[in-house]
């Protein structure tokens, strides 16, 4: 039989009626092309859609195509959903029809399976197989923002009046819209209309970022970088930040707020180290993390805050408005000498008020939630969270007999982190376990040499310029007579201190980073005073001990006047015109830590000074009682001696015996006070300063 061609049954089962229903349709007329051959009804598949073998897979017409592109995404989506469920209705009446199920019987058990109408479903088959696609749409009207006309004129004017940073309300923007539509001829729908349309027309993202501002855009709608978590190593990114609590505290007589300058392990979110002062600066950074680092070891690197205290030139070697030109998460290891790169240690930035960027703003809420809401001095966070009694409190001598003091408090804080560390998170990558446990997986630990940290973690000074009255920090002048700095006079330097000790600094050079000298503060002289002689004889002393440290350093041959200069001043313009010799290169080693050695000749330094201090006082102090210092006499002797004279044992019998007394060996120190301050016509090459022990 031909394939364009049924027999009844065929056709029957196709249409999904019985064989006698298809005798009579062609009987009467009813399926166009049917013809009986040898007694048997031929039935062409083109009497009736429903014949072809599949009708709802055939390529859409150009019409279905037009008339899907003329609606909606909704109503073009509900076409489709209608076509779907007509060919499962089709295969299922056919499947049913060989059983000898009728064709009515079968679409109402399809529409009450499908939770579906009866005349709705009969009425999509008609349309379908009459109009295909296009008679399955909806052509109602009322669609939000498309039953009614809406000018693209009144759309943009919407905009502009709606997405303001005033919030203004959506009902007088429509009716400032109607009220200009009236003079301009736009179409204007009704309120609800324009309600529904912005719901659907203006993204959320879009109506949030110009209506509440960027942070509510950070906040609520833009999307975030993903962290893995588990792929950090445990120990090696630490997260930075200042957090100041929301309680009150006594200190020095009167009602602050703490803040609480902390370190965290951002895979194992272990608090590293931490410190609580009145106010965070440099040296509360400080103290956390020498704290967390010689506790836990270095980490590979750093997230830390934009603020003034993180982003100081001290920790990052650069400034905050360099850094930024950089236009980069990270920082240029070459361009930058800050602690953290002297270190070995990688900076990284978060995002100015960005909370995501920076996994600590969690466990500050947390302290917050935990903790802080449980002091009687809780402030909240805002107004709107300020206990309305809490002023009145405050003011009670209760209050103040009771409360807490930065002292009484920061044990109580120690207690809560101990506690924290060992409390089971459901943070990412946690998976339940404590940070303790987390941190505990660390494979490797980053240790730097115990020396080279006491002085790397002291607090460093920007870039400092030498002058005549030798290095000024903090309005202090330090190093004024010292030798060294007036050979280092107009060159850069920088200094690191001791926040609680500021009698002396550490000066290096700023470059080399190599010590130069433990400088101390230069004395003032108030006016109007008298000056005692004695004070003023050293001073003049040490004034010209350092104007002749100058001349040697030039040497005799900067006294010499050259008879020739102008014919030596003409040879030389003429050498310029040459041309230069090609540059070779040089291989430059890196150094691990440009520190390391100098804690050594730090405490040298400290102690030639106590020595030299000491003989001094020996030489113009015949009554001082010096029978309790112990001095390495042979160093002392070698130190300021040449090599060809004979050893302290010769000159000085008793020292080699070991029979001294306290007038021997005043008299020793005095021989050597005069040989170190009496000055010399030629420079003297001392050997190295030996190790000598503390004074």
């Amino acid at each position: 039989m031909s394939a364009t061609m049924l027999s009844t049954p065929e056709a029957a089962a196709r249409l999904g009626v019985s064989p006698q229903a298809v005798r009579k349709r062609c009987a009467a007329g009813m399926m166009p092309g049917a013809r009986r051959v040898d007694g048997t009804w031929r039935i062409p598949v083109s009497a009736d859609p429903r014949l072809v073998e599949n009708p709802v897979n055939e390529t859409p017409s150009d019409a279905d195509v037009d008339a899907m592109k003329a609606v909606n995404v909704k109503k073009r989506e509900a076409a489709l959903r209608r076509v779907g469920l007509i060919t499962e209705a089709e295969a299922f009446c056919r499947a049913a029809a060989r059983e000898g199920i009728g064709r009515t019987d079968v679409l109402r058990h399809f529409a009450r399976a499908h939770d579906l109408a009866f005349r709705s479903l009969q009425r999509w088959i008609r349309a379908y197989h009459r109009d295909g696609i296009a008679g399955l749409i909806d052509k109602r009207r009322g669609t939000p923002g498309h039953g009614h006309p809406f000018s693209p004129e009144a759309q943009d004017r919407l905009k502009e009046l709606y997405l303001h940073g005033n919030k203004p309300d959506l009902a007088a923007c429509w009716r400032i819209v109607a009220l200009e539509g009236k003079k301009n001829g736009w179409q204007i729908p009704p309120y609800d209309c324009v309600r529904r349309w912005v719901d659907k027309s203006i993204p959320l993202p879009t109506r949030v970022l110009y209506r509440e501002g960027p942070s509510a855009y950070t906040a609520k709608c833009e999307p975030y970088i993903l962290k893995d978590f588990e792929s950090i190593p445990p120990g090696s990114v630490w997260v930075g930040d200042h957090h100041q609590l929301n309680i009150s505290v006594r200190h020095r007589g009167r009602w602050i707020r703490p803040w609480l300058t902390a370190w965290i392990d951002m895979r194992s979110r272990k608090v590293m180290g931490h410190y609580l002062a009145p106010s965070p600066n440099q040296g509360t950074i400080l103290q956390a993390l020498r704290r967390g680092v010689l506790a836990h070891g270095l980490p590979d690197s750093v997230k830390i805050d934009n603020g003034r205290d993180y982003d100081s030139e001290m920790f990052t070697g650069t400034t905050k408005q360099k850094r930024r030109a950089l236009k980069k998460g990270y920082l240029d290891e070459a361009g930058i000498s800050g602690l953290f790169n002297l270190l070995s240690i990688d900076v990284s930035f978060a995002i100015p008020y960005h909370a995501k960027s920076k996994s600590i703003e969690r466990f500050f809420d947390t302290l917050d939630r935990q903790l802080c809401k449980f002091v009687p001095t809780y402030c909240g966070k805002d107004a709107s969270q300020k206990p309305e009694d809490l002023n009145e409190y405050l003011n009670s001598r209760e209050a103040v007999a009771e409360a807490f003091t930065l002292e009484t408090f920061a044990p109580r804080l120690e207690r809560w982190i101990a506690a924290y560390d060992n409390t089971p998170h459901k943070g990412e990558g946690m998976n339940g376990a404590t940070p303790n446990e987390v941190f505990a997986t660390r494979t490797s630990k980053r240790m730097a040499d115990k020396r080279s940290l006491d002085l790397l973690l002291r607090v460093w000074s920007r870039p400092l310029k030498v002058g005549k009255n030798g290095v000024r920090f903090r309005n202090v002048y330090y190093g004024q007579y010292d030798t060294q700095l007036m050979r280092h006079q107009g060159r850069t330097v920088r200094v690191s201190y001791d926040p609680d000790d500021l009698r002396r600094v550490h000066v290096y050079d700023a470059e080399t980073w190599e010590l130069l000298t433990v400088a101390e503060q230069a004395d003032f002289v108030r006016y109007g005073v008298a000056v005692k002689d004695e004070d003023l004889r050293e001073a003049m002393r040490r004034k010209a001990r350092a104007t002749r440290t100058v001349r040697e350093a030039a040497g005799p041959a900067a006294r010499r006047r050259h008879a020739r200069i102008v014919d030596l001043t003409i040879a030389a313009l003429a050498d310029r015109t040459r041309p230069e010799p090609e540059e070779t290169s040089v291989d430059v080693q890196p150094v691990a830590t440009p520190i390391d050695g100098q804690a050594q000749a730090a405490r040298r330094e400290e102690r030639r000074q106590v020595i030299k201090r000491v003989a001094q006082r020996a030489a113009g102090a015949e009554g001082t009682d010096i029978g309790g210092l112990e001095v390495d006499m042979e160093a002392l002797y070698a130190m300021n001696h040449p090599p060809e004279l004979p050893p302290l044992g010769i000159v000085h019998p008793f020292e080699a015996e070991g029979e001294t007394t306290p007038e021997q060996q005043r008299q020793v120190l005095k021989d050597l006070a005069r040989s170190i301050l009496e000055p010399r016509a030629e420079p003297r090459e001392f050997g190295p300063w030996p190790d000598l022990p503390e004074p």
